[in-house]
C-alpha cells in the first residue's frame, strides 16, 4: 500500500467532514497520548484551524498500524454527535475505494481493519492437496504473559494492540514465504514449506525480533511500560495437510508447540537441532546448545 497516498485521501475526508475539535477528539481515541496543541506546537490559546489539525493528524500517526487504526476509530463516529455537531464523512467512498484496492476492508462489528479473502495468500501455496503429507518448518510463536496484559490494559487498546500484532507478524512471515495456520490472538503456528523452510523460518524468526522495538514504538497501544516481548520455538517435520486448516495436526506440530510453552525463552528462538542440520550454514552460527527434550537437543539465540 502506498502510505502517502493513504494519508493524502485521509486529509482530504478530515478537511471537508470535521472540525478542528472533532479531529483532535477522534484522534485521541485512537491514542490517549494525542493532544492536538501540544503535537501542533500553537499552543493553548490559539484557534486551530482544521486543515493544520488533519496535517498535525496525518504527520503524528506515522506507520500503517497507526494510521488504520485512526481511520477506524473515525469510522467508528460516523454519524455520532461528537465536539459541535454530528461526523459526517465526505469523499469516504474515495477512502474506501483506495482501501478495497490494496484488499483492506472495515469490520464495523469489530471496529477495525481486516485483510480480505481474497488476498489472503493460499495456505496450502496452491501445491498442497487435501490428505498430503508434506515436510514442513514450524514456527510456533507467542506474547508472553497476555493474560496479565488483558487483565491490566483498556480492553480497545488490548484489542488493537492484537490486532496491529497479527499484522506485523503476517507481513514479515509472509515475506518469507511462511503461512499462518492457526492463531489465537496472541500467537499460533507458522508453516514454511519443505527443507528450505527452516531458514525462512529462521530468518522470519530473527526480523521479527529486530523488528519488535519498532512494533513496540508504534504499534503497541498498550500502557508505556508494557512492551510485548516473545518466544519462538522452530522444529522441522511431517503434516498432512487438510482444507480445513484448523484441523492440521501432527506429532511434529504437537513438539514445536511444547518447545514454545515450555522451553522456550523471553524475546529469542530457539530450535531443534532437526531444524538445525537444515539451515543454511551461515545461520547455525547463531545457535548454542540449550537443552534438550526427549532427546531432542534444543538450541538457543545467542
Amino acid at each position: 500500500m502506498n502510505l502517502n497516498k493513504l494519508k493524502r485521501l485521509l486529509r482530504e475526508v478530515l478537511i471537508r467532514s470535521c472540525n478542528t475539535d472533532q479531529i483532535a477528539y477522534i484522534a485521541r481515541e485512537a491514542d490517549p497520548n494525542f493532544n492536538l496543541k501540544e503535537v501542533s506546537g500553537f499552543g493553548e490559546h490559539v484557534v486551530i484551524p482544521k486543515q493544520v489539525a488533519a496535517d498535525t493528524v496525518i504527520d503524528y500517526f506515522e506507520s500503517e498500524y497507526q494510521i488504520l487504526n485512526f481511520i477506524a476509530t473515525l469510522y467508528y463516529y460516523e454519524g455520532k454527535g461528537i465536539s459541535g455537531g454530528v461526523v459526517t464523512l465526505r469523499d469516504k467512498h474515495k477512502l474506501d475505494k483506495y482501501l478495497e484496492e490494496n484488499h483492506i476492508i472495515y469490520n464495523p462489528e469489530l471496529n477495525k481493519f481486516v485483510v480480505s479473502q481474497k488476498d489472503i495468500k493460499k495456505k496450502d501455496w496452491g501445491i498442497l492437496e487435501e490428505g498430503m503429507e508434506s515436510k514442513l518448518a514450524f514456527m510456533e510463536l507467542d506474547i508472553i504473559s497476555s493474560s496479565e496484559l488483558i487483565k491490566t490494559n483498556v480492553k480497545i487498546d488490548v484489542e488493537n494492540t492484537l490486532r496491529n500484532f497479527r499484522l506485523f507478524i503476517t507481513e514479515i512471515v509472509e515475506s518469507f514465504n511462511g503461512r499462518i495456520w492457526q492463531w489465537f490472538g496472541d500467537g499460533g503456528l507458522i508453516a514454511f514449506l519443505n527443507e528450505s523452510g527452516v531458514s525462512n523460518a529462521i530468518r522470519s524468526g530473527l526480523k521479527v525480533l529486530y523488528s519488535l522495538p519498532i512494533f513496540n514504538l508504534t504499534a503497541n497501544q498498550l500502557r508505556w511500560e508494557n512492551n510485548v516481548s516473545l518466544r519462538m520455538a522452530i522444529h522441522f517435520g511431517f503434516a498432512t495437510y487438510k482444507e480445513d486448516i484448523n484441523m492440521i495436526d501432527s506429532e511434529d506440530i504437537k513438539i514445536t508447540k511444547i518447545l514454545e510453552h515450555e522451553l522456550g525463552l523471553p524475546n529469542s528462538i530457539i530450535i531443534s537441532e532437526t531444524a538445525l542440520n537444515l539451515c543454511d550454514n551461515e545461520l547455525k552460527k547463531f545457535f548454542e546448545y540449550y537443552n534438550n527434550y526427549k532427546n531432542i537437543n534444543i538450541y538457543k539465540l545467542k
